[in-house]
């Protein structure tokens, strides 16, 4: 049984500019506006209705010329009161042309009167009159009071251009009947929208996080966005998974091992780092192994925008935790560091340290390491 589509709740829109935007704080937490034309829902009623699962996140735009856009967002979460309402965005597809919103992942909201910012010098929202999760300052200019200044970081045009419609709008995903399914490519040819996906697996249910992007179906295996989920974890946790599926979490060892031996070999890491850089490294070669190989990795054909292929050292390991020594170290390397990995004599890539601040990968683009706000890895076939 397919059920429908729940309900879009549109949450900000701004279509005929007779409503003041650069407004204080308790105005952005409790909503203003008019329903019926411009308007900001609310942080505490955008907080209320995604804090109970998974969101789904639309923005659509038409600019001066009637060209129109949309970015639209897999994972959206806005966080608490004791957070400043900490945005969490991920997942972008569209045609927007860039995805304007990933630089404001991880922060929280600021106002003119409430400077939660990450720019040492100004209050970003107080000096460009534009309230937001800002980061240092902002790629949307949604809030600004002069509708004649709404714009889009590198609109698909290639550059600014003025708006003249956006409308946000939330919901929760669709859910889909796809307990005949065995991989994400089976629930591909069901519904082209990312989420979260019951299959079975050596005849058991299975739930995963099916990415479609790019004309492929991908299983996400590991992701870190938020902080909230501890990854220094024991050998069991690492075999069997662990984590939310619509946040932080681990697939498990032996689900990886079954799916890389079933086809699904060709890997990605997606990384993003503090200053909303975005690199990557794909390859075309990615096999875990069983239990009985300690779940050797085998991984090659690096390609990417990352840097440096930090991984490859890792190939040919098998997996250690704080309580299983498999690495070439005289030391265990994951109870040391408190990196649970692929270790050989230790690792270039630290994903899985408890401290969020701490994540990196070795030689990044920049030519050292920079702390990541965002990693993933997904496989395909």
């Amino acid at each position: 049984m397919a059920r429908l589509r729940k309900k879009t709740q549109v949450v900000f829109r701004r279509t005929v500019g007779n409503v003041l935007f650069n407004n204080v704080w308790t105005s952005y937490t409790n909503g203003f506006g008019n329903l019926d034309g411009d308007f900001w829902l609310g942080l505490d009623n955008i907080h209320h209705f995604t804090s109970s699962g998974q969101s789904v996140m639309r923005v659509e735009m038409e600019d001066i010329n009637g060209q129109t856009g949309f970015a639209q967002y897999s994972t959206f979460l806005v966080g608490s009161p004791s957070s400043n309402y900490k945005l969490i965005v991920s997942q972008y597809a569209g045609n927007s042309g860039y995805d304007a919103f990933i630089y404001h992942n991880n922060m929280k909201f600021s106002t003119k009167d409430r400077d939660n910012d990450l720019s040492s010098s100004i209050n970003c929202a107080s000096y460009y009159g534009e309230p937001w999760w800002n980061n240092d300052c902002s790629r949307m200019m949604f809030t600004r009071n002069n509708f004649n200044d709404l714009g889009w970081y590198n609109w698909y045009t290639g550059s600014y251009k003025q708006l003249s419609k956006i409308r946000m709008m939330i919901r929760k995903p669709l859910i889909v009947e796809t307990s005949g399914c065995s991989d994400c490519d089976c629930v591909g040819s069901l519904t082209t929208e990312s989420g979260i996906y019951e299959i079975t697996a050596d005849g058991n249910p299975l739930q995963v996080y099916c990415e479609m992007n790019d004309g492929y179906n991908w299983m996400v295996i590991f992701r870190r966005i938020k902080g909230d989920v501890l990854f220094n974890n024991v050998w069991t946790s690492y075999e069997n998974g662990f984590g939310n599926l619509d946040g932080d979490f681990w697939q498990g060892l032996k689900h990886i091992n079954k799916f890389s031996a079933a086809g699904w070999s060709v890997m990605r890491v997606e990384m993003e780092d503090i200053v909303g850089y975005y690199g990557y490294a794909q390859y075309s070669t990615f096999h875990v192994g069983d239990a009985s190989s300690g779940y050797r990795l085998t991984v090659s054909g690096y390609s990417g925008t990352a840097g440096y292929d930090a991984l490859s050292i890792h190939n040919g390991r098998k997996f250690s935790t704080k309580d299983v020594d498999n690495d070439l170290s005289a030391i265990n390397c994951a109870l040391k560091y408190g990196s649970p990995w692929w270790n050989n004599d230790c690792g270039l890539v630290k994903f899985t340290l408890n401290d969020f601040n701490g994540l990196g990968w070795y030689n990044w683009h920049t030519g050292s390491y920079r702390p990541l706000v965002r990693v993933k890895m997904a496989i395909r076939k």
